[in-house]
């Protein structure tokens, strides 16, 4: 960060090393709500933009034609992994939210985007 940078839409994550340092302010964030690790931050509603939302998700994806059996398991070792504690943590202080949501339900939200 040279200094020179008047406005940024950036990641939480990508953020947070220049926030904690003094480098950045936060105006405003565009999750839905506040996020626990910036709780001072307005939502971009809150700050008089409605309707201002944007959300990164990491996904897994498996090949067309994998069996519904295989994509359900792996799902499943997904979810009891993202459960650890350390990975929480991690997770957490990146400002990034765990879901474990099944398949049909992370399609929909991809479909909607």
């Amino acid at each position: 960060m040279t200094g020179q940078v008047d406005t940024a839409i950036t990641s939480t994550a990508a953020a947070m090393p220049f926030i904690k340092r003094g480098r950045l302010k936060v105006i405003a964030i565009t999750a839905k709500e506040r996020l626990a690790l910036l709780p001072q931050a307005p939502t971009a509603a809150e700050s008089g933009v409605p309707g201002l939302e944007a959300a990164g998700a990491q996904g897994l994806f498996a090949s067309t034609g994998t069996s519904r059996e295989i994509v359900r398991k792996l799902n499943a070792e997904v979810a009891e992994i993202i459960k650890q504690g350390d990975i929480q943590e991690r997770w957490m202080q990146m400002a990034l939210s765990l879901l474990d949501n099944p398949p049909e339900q992370f399609a929909a939200w991809l479909a909607d985007q």
